[in-house]
């Protein structure tokens, strides 16, 4: 029978065993041993007093023995194919492998999720972190586990949330829920022999932590998407600490593992503590709106290097989310919206979210369909980049493709920090249009909406707020 897949996960594949070296097929997975089956003059003991291993563990526990040798069609001197020099390729070449097979079978972009990599692994395959344990060092270990990988060119990366091996608790789960919504990779995984920890098994209270933090990552998932564009073409990392961004903010080090930085935007300060009430933030010296409210919590001062920091609650029913001023980021309200699949939001519009420093903003927008191959290379994709400055917003379009998607459709535009005349003047290519706004006093936003559904933001050339069209 054939079944349906969109891709593949590949685990075990260090190559990992439960033996010390290789195992026989007669002695069972459990059985510590040594292949005997090398070439003449071979020790298996070549590698067993290395000056320095991972962990001080003989390198041969789990593995193949560190002398074992690689099949080639080549003749590849034994010294290069010897699994010492070479261990850390096979994840790298089944990931590779893997990839070009679904690409040639489903004639579509694949999804390859693998455990073992080495460098340039990022090109084929997604990444988690292994087998972690269902505790809070864990939880807390994961945050800087996903910045190292970042480094080594591995951008979707992810730990196993609420933990792999042992039983989670209902606070521990609920809390790693809401921080991996927000990993680049997110997925609930665990062992069989322990408790099933998807979360209506801990009740209504995990549900709601669970749901929520999914559709505030949902919320701006067109964000994550198009800062995977940026570093899938220029290098950098999606998942960061707040002075990959303020490097000359001293202060921003200290907060590294308790909070982060995805894009150049979005700060999240999720709770990482048991019993946690409120978490502490560090704000480096920007301004900070709150995300869903557009509240201002931190002005920028020209004349400091340092930020301020801020305490605020640990709902489990919203983690904190932030964004930076002088940032334009695309905004699809998937709480609202109630969205329970990410294919949903290609029918929801954007709402373009500006938020201004110095009465700058600028941002961008990477659109593709989401499944063909190779969409960069054969410029399959809509790259739309955004100014703000001086009331007046211009929309260039950096690479242009046919297709079109509902979500491009001009909707609303919302401003942060901004007591507007509620007026607007759209050109666009065919003419020009008014958008009527309303201000909300409660948190100092401008909103402007445009009622009718017959205006692409491609086509958009510029719009001047504070005044109707002449």
């Amino acid at each position: 029978k054939k079944a349906e897949y969109d891709g593949r996960g590949l685990d075990m594949n260090e190559i990992a065993n439960f033996c010390e070296g290789e195992c026989p097929p007669e002695s069972g997975s459990d059985v510590n041993c040594i292949n005997e089956a090398y070439p003449d003059a071979h020790d298996p003991h070549e590698f067993d007093n290395l000056p320095y291993t991972p962990g001080k563990t003989n390198l041969n526990v789990n593995t193949l023995s560190m002398s074992a040798y690689h099949y080639s069609t080549n003749e590849f001197e034994d010294e290069l194919r010897k699994e010492f020099n070479v261990h850390n390729l096979y994840g790298l070449f089944q990931a590779k492998v893997t990839h070009q097979s679904i690409t040639n079978i489903r004639l579509k972009r694949p999804f390859v999720l693998t455990r073992s990599t080495s460098v340039g692994s990022g090109q084929y395959s997604s990444k988690w972190t292994g087998d972690n344990f269902s505790l809070w060092e864990y939880l807390q270990a994961s945050i800087p586990g996903i910045y190292n990988h970042q480094i080594f060119g591995l951008a979707h990366t992810g730990a196993d949330i609420c933990g792999f091996l042992g039983n989670t608790t209902a606070e521990l789960c609920a809390r790693w829920l809401q921080l991996g919504a927000f990993y680049p990779f997110s997925r609930n995984h665990n062992c069989q022999e322990y408790i099933p920890q998807e979360p209506y098994e801990f009740g209504e209270s995990v549900i709601i932590a669970a749901r929520n933090a999914i559709r505030q990552k949902y919320s701006i998932l067109m964000y994550y998407y198009t800062a995977m564009f940026e570093v899938s073409k220029s290098g950098g990392s999606l998942f960061k600490p707040t002075f990959f961004e303020f490097l000359k903010d001293e202060l921003s080090f200290y907060y590294s593992l308790s909070q982060f930085i995805i894009g150049h935007s979005i700060l999240v300060i999720p709770a990482i503590a048991p019993r946690q009430l409120n978490v502490t933030a560090y704000l480096p010296n920007a301004n900070w709106y709150v995300l869903a409210t557009g509240k201002k919590l931190l002005e920028y001062d020209r004349s400091s290097l340092i930020g301020a920091e801020k305490i605020l609650p640990a709902n489990f029913s919203y983690v904190n989310v932030l964004l930076r001023g002088g940032s334009i980021i695309p905004y699809q309200d998937a709480l609202k919206y109630r969205v329970m699949r990410t294919s949903e939001l290609y029918s929801w519009p954007i709402e373009l979210i500006i938020a201004p420093q110095d009465d700058i903003a600028e941002g961008k927008l990477y659109v593709d369909d989401g499944e063909s191959i190779n969409p960069i290379d054969t410029k399959k994709y809509r790259l739309y980049k955004f100014n703000y400055k001086n009331a007046a917003l211009s929309v260039n379009i950096i690479n242009d493709y046919p297709n079109t998607h509902q979500f491009e459709r001009v909707n609303s535009i919302i401003f942060f920090d901004a007591n507007m005349i509620p007026k607007a003047c759209v050109v666009h290519k065919a003419g020009k249009a008014d958008l009527e706004g309303h201000h909300s006093e409660e948190f100092n936003k401008t909103i402007f909406k445009y009622q009718q559904n017959n205006l692409w933001w491609k086509d958009v050339l510029n719009i001047t707020f504070g005044k109707a069209c002449q």
